[in-house]
């Protein structure tokens, strides 16, 4: 055999080589990439929605697939709105290949909001301050929350809701109503202006008097009223009813007039007044006796 045969020889053989190991490398490519295109991976129907900071299983979502291996993403939101997970699944060639998980999460715990009473009854042109019936407003991750008000523009004679609401950065509300009665104010009779004016009079007439005198005056007159009556020395003390303490200013007025009929002497007389505190605003009734 020749020099020439046999390099022509070698030559062929390294071709047939050559060819077979690019063949080689396109079949295993094609090959791969056809069991690329191959991976499945079919999820379930998803919920609208989703609670939010609850660990879920990713297994769970799967409904069947074809991959060997899958690699898991976390499942647990800290915030609300949709979120994205990403599962990758794996087959024998190597392949690696992400099918994409959206869910939606929502905070489902509304907050606390409770008032001190739902009912309170009101005179005409008393002042009320609405905060004061708040007994609590709070979300359990936030803490404290602001309440709004809904109050009416004017407070005229009649029956009204005033609304409460307070709201958490997840949007979630929780709503309060007060309902509200306004009376109108008692009308004078000509009596009651006739004997208030004669007050009036005597006490500009004997203006310049000492408060000893007016004390003996005053004994005088008590017992002229009540003839044959002892003057207790000793008068029950006065006592305040707050709106806040009884409730409502309903259940205020009635447990001070209880007081003041239950523990007034004989021969004397008590009163129930309106009570203001420091700032003006109506807060309750106070009882004295005379």
């Amino acid at each position: 055999m020749t020099d020439i045969v046999k390099r022509n020889m070698i030559f062929s053989a390294v071709c047939i080589l050559l060819l077979a190991g690019v063949f080689g490398i396109w079949y295993y490519t094609e090959q791969k990439s056809e069991a690329y295109r191959n991976i499945y991976l079919e999820f379930k129907k998803v919920e609208d929605e989703y609670e939010l900071g609850v660990k879920i299983d990713p297994v769970s979502f799967i409904k069947k697939t074809n991959a060997d291996d899958i690699e898991f993403p976390d499942i647990e939101a800290t915030t609300v709105g949709e979120h994205t997970y990403i599962y990758i699944a794996k087959d024998g060639w190597g392949n690696r290949k992400e099918f994409v998980l959206k869910l939606k999460f929502a905070d489902p715990t509304k907050p606390v909001l409770t008032l001190t009473a739902d009912y309170v009854e009101i005179t005409e042109g008393d002042s009320i301050d609405f905060n004061s019936f708040v007994k609590e407003a709070y979300d359990e991750a936030e803490g404290s929350l602001e309440v709004e008000i809904d109050v009416p523009d004017e407070l005229k004679p009649g029956e009204y809701e005033v609304i409460y609401t307070v709201s958490d950065r997840h949007k979630n509300k929780a709503e309060a109503v007060l309902k509200l009665k306004v009376n109108a104010k008692a009308a004078e009779n000509s009596q009651d202006i006739s004997k208030r004016d004669d007050t009036r009079t005597k006490k500009e007439e004997s203006g310049g008097g000492s408060k000893k005198e007016n004390r003996k005056e005053s004994k005088k007159d008590e017992t002229a009223n009540n003839p044959g009556q002892p003057v207790p020395s000793v008068l029950p003390p006065s006592k305040i009813f707050l709106f806040s303490e009884y409730g409502s200013i309903a259940a205020a007025e009635r447990n001070a007039k209880s007081y003041g009929q239950n523990n007034c002497p004989s021969g004397h007389t008590w009163y129930c007044s309106p009570y203001s505190d420091s700032s003006g605003t109506a807060a309750g009734y106070i009882v004295t006796f005379k």
